[in-house]
């Protein structure tokens, strides 16, 4: 079969319009089916295609990476490695090999301990070739925990993997690494988005000398950095550093958001001068949604009324798309009424009626789906779910539009909102209505039985 595979076209039919079906379309057919519950002897043919199959190698290597065996993944390294090697780079098929083992990912998982242990012993080999071992490294990295630092601090004394090792190290709240005398962070700032895992003394320490000893038009990489870490710090800490340099720091967008984040009485005061006091106040707005995490998971559970507060005398300079998170973020925390009075108005008018429409709106949207061919009630109600309004208005607006509006098509599509989103109260609104036929009263008591089994509790 693998022969077979091989003979085919190079490439794939979406790449290529001449190919019907190339070798590239039958990895997308199986890449995740031939690879799920693997015996050992299935493993080991698979690695032993690999050289007698040289035309599908690559596929037949990332198929391997999925594998969770421990002689599957070391032949992947040592491709990865050689690949590395061989283009002086990192190919886009080799950047994919390691992403099933990282946990981060959307179905990434853990590498379990087996491989993970023979990772461990590929990248302490010196005679491997240094590819390999970086890349043995970086797949054993992503599954290190606590009971690994020892290791990480034997790793981080080799040039190799200084810098993984020293993030690593920091990312797991190792505080001794901070005050190693082979750590730079100014030469090594990428290494400050690891910081706040091992926040202290000793970190607070670092970035006050950073931020005094350099300027953000000489290090601008740097001081990107250091404003994202102050999101991530305690409030006080952040405070204190945004009030000691904010007149080196204050016009810069990250720090000035990083005020309105930190959220205090002093750091808004301190926001509020530089606003004013700006040729560019929109800019100094840029990419806040980003900033504050609004759509980054982990961090938009942490945004609270009082980050959504610190933003209101800056709304009309927001861009609306960071408008409409603002919006969301609002009724998730149930002070829509503060977003329909402080955001609402900034809103154009196309972005407005999309998350805060009018009952005379919401009545021509109803018109509309009754009047199309499809009449597609369930599409709209997915759409109204990601609307930054209750759905409590909606049915006194439709009770009108039923009561003004009795055809069957009306009556279907109120029956539809009120058993999937209504009490047994609202049935009441599906009363009274003069059509004529026996599916009204079939159509009633679905959504009866719709509404009763959904309100049990």
């Amino acid at each position: 079969m693998i022969s077979q595979w091989e003979s085919l076209p190079s490439g794939n039919s979406i790449d290529y319009t001449s190919v019907e079906f190339g070798v590239g379309d039958v990895f997308g057919k199986i890449q995740h089916s031939l690879t799920r519950n693997v015996s050992e002897y299935q493993i080991k043919y698979l690695i032993e295609s690999v050289e007698e199959f040289p035309d599908v190698e690559n596929y037949l290597v990332s198929l391997l990476s999925k594998v969770p065996d421990p002689d599957a993944l070391e032949l992947v390294i040592k491709k990865r490695g050689e690949n590395l090697r061989e283009i002086d780079g990192v190919s886009p098929w080799a950047r994919t090999l390691l992403d099933p083992w990282n946990p981060s990912r959307l179905r990434g998982q853990t590498l379990p301990s087996e491989p993970k242990e023979r990772m461990r012993e590929i990248w302490i080999n010196d005679e491997n070739i240094d590819e390999m071992r970086t890349s043995a490294f970086q797949l054993w990295t992503r599954s290190v925990d606590e009971d690994d630092i020892e290791e990480l601090k034997r790793a981080s004394e080799k040039d190799l993997f200084e810098y993984s090792a020293y993030y690593y190290r920091l990312r797991l709240g190792d505080e001794t690494a901070i005050t190693s005398p082979s750590l730079d962070f100014a030469e090594s700032d990428g290494l400050l988005k690891a910081l706040p895992n091992a926040w202290g003394p000793e970190a607070y320490e670092v970035v006050d000398d950073l931020l005094s000893e350099n300027s953000p038009e000489e290090s601008e990489n740097l001081f990107y950095n250091l404003g994202t870490l102050l999101f991530h710090i305690p409030r006080d800490d952040a405070e204190q550093l945004l009030d000691t340099y904010w007149e080196k720091v204050g016009t810069h967008p990250k720090f000035f958001q990083a005020a309105l984040y930190t959220a205090t009485s002093l750091t808004e005061e301190l926001a509020e001068d530089a606003y004013r006091g700006s040729d560019n106040p929109t800019g100094l707005l840029n990419h806040l949604g980003m900033d504050f995490g609004f759509n980054t998971s982990g961090r938009s559970q942490l945004i609270s009324e009082r980050h959504l507060y610190s933003l209101e005398p800056y709304l009309a300079d927001i861009s609306d798309i960071d408008l409409v998170r603002i919006a969301k973020k609002a009724y998730e925390l149930g002070i829509e009424g503060w977003a329909a009075n402080h955001v609402q108005p900034h809103l154009p008018d196309n972005w407005r009626q999309n998350h805060y429409p009018t009952d005379d709106e919401l009545i021509e949207e109803l018109n509309e789906i009754e009047d199309s061919e499809e009449k597609d009630i369930r599409g709209w109600m997915i759409r109204f779910e990601q609307r930054s309004i209750s759905k409590s208005p909606i049915f006194g607006i439709l009770e009108e539009w039923l009561q003004t509006n009795q055809t069957l098509d009306a009556y279907r599509i109120s029956i539809e909102v009120v058993k999937n989103w209504g009490t047994r109260e609202e049935l009441e609104i599906l009363d009274n209505i003069s059509i004529e036929g026996d599916s009204i009263q079939r159509l009633y008591a679905d959504a009866e039985f719709g509404v009763k089994v959904r309100t049990l509790n």
